[in-house]
């Protein structure tokens, strides 16, 4: 930079050419100065396209799921009950076959849990006799 002493000093076409070459760095700092900020506003707008496109992507996504959900709870429908016997003589009677059969498990059981418990009387004394 000039001190105001030289360029009050300096001759008309020094001036000028002082003046033409100071515009011609102007304007090219301009120019770089403008691709910058045209390069950054290529990018922001890019990452709003990138930004767009993957809510759009998360979008079809979340409405794919949910299509796919809603076919399986129609497919997965319970259906409607229907009378195993038309007869109600044959459903009287397989419901006598089936209090039998609970009958007889119970039976089965209740024999087990009597040997069971006799068994088990025997260690009951003992523990008995020990905290007497």
């Amino acid at each position: 930079m000039k001190r105001i002493e030289d360029i009050e000093k300096m001759e008309l076409s020094e001036l000028e050419t002082l003046a033409e070459l100071s515009d011609a760095k102007l304007k090219e700092e301009s120019a770089i100065e403008i691709e910058n900020a045209l390069a950054c506003a290529m990018a922001l707008e890019e990452e709003k396209r990138s930004r767009r496109q993957k809510k759009a992507a998360f979008c079809s996504l979340a409405a794919a799921l949910a299509c796919a959900c809603v076919a399986v709870a129609v497919l997965l429908r319970p259906q409607p009950l229907e009378d195993s016997f038309t007869d109600p003589a044959q459903a009287r009677e397989y419901v006598l076959q089936a209090f039998d059969k609970i009958g007889t498990s119970m039976d089965k059981g209740m024999r087990q849990a009597g040997k069971a418990s006799k068994q088990l009387e025997k260690p009951a004394e003992i523990i008995q006799k020990i905290y007497r």
